[in-house]
C-alpha cells in the first residue's frame, strides 16, 4: 500500500473535487492532528496530502457547517463527530484516488490495541512525549 505524509505546504492550485470519503471527523484529527486553517465559510477543516510521486491530496468538509448558514452542524460539533462523514477528496485532473481512500480508511479505522494497554489505553497513542504532543504508542500493544 502506498504511503501519504501529511504537507500543508504543499501546492494545491489546480486541485478540484475528484471523490469523497467517508471516516470520522474525531478519528481524522486524532490520527492527523488538527486540521489546517481554511476560508472559514465554504470549509472548517482541511488537511493536505502528497504521495512519494508528489501527487497532492485535499480532504475538506465543503458547505457543511454553520460557517455557510442555515442549520447545519457548527465547526466544533462536526469536529467532534464519531460517525463517519463524507468529506470531499481534492487532487488534480487524472489522479487516481483508489490508493489513497483506502489509506486515508485503513489510517482512520479503530485501532485494535488492548483498553488497558498502561501507555495509550488502547488509543494507539500517548500524549507523554515531548512537550505533551501526541506520539505512537511505544509499549507494543497491537495499536502500535
Amino acid at each position: 500500500m502506498t504511503t501519504f505524509k501529511r504537507n500543508e505546504d504543499a501546492r494545491v492550485g489546480g486541485t478540484s473535487l475528484a471523490g469523497y470519503v467517508d471516516v470520522s471527523p474525531a478519528r481524522l484529527i486524532e490520527v492527523f492532528g488538527a486540521p489546517a486553517e481554511a476560508d472559514e465559510f465554504k470549509v472548517s477543516m482541511t488537511y493536505t496530502f502528497e504521495d512519494a510521486e508528489g501527487r497532492i491530496f485535499t480532504v475538506y468538509d465543503w458547505k457543511a457547517t454553520t460557517l455557510y448558514g442555515g442549520t447545519r452542524l457548527t465547526p466544533s460539533a462536526l469536529r467532534r463527530q464519531t460517525e463517519p462523514f463524507p468529506f470531499h477528496i481534492g487532487a488534480h485532473s487524472g489522479v487516481p484516488l483508489s490508493g489513497f481512500v483506502a489509506w486515508l480508511e485503513d489510517r482512520c479505522a479503530a485501532t485494535s490495541a488492548a483498553p488497558d494497554c498502561p501507555e495509550c489505553k488502547g488509543t494507539g497513542k500517548y500524549t507523554g512525549g515531548l512537550h505533551g504532543f501526541s506520539e505512537p504508542c511505544s509499549f507494543g500493544c497491537p495499536a502500535r
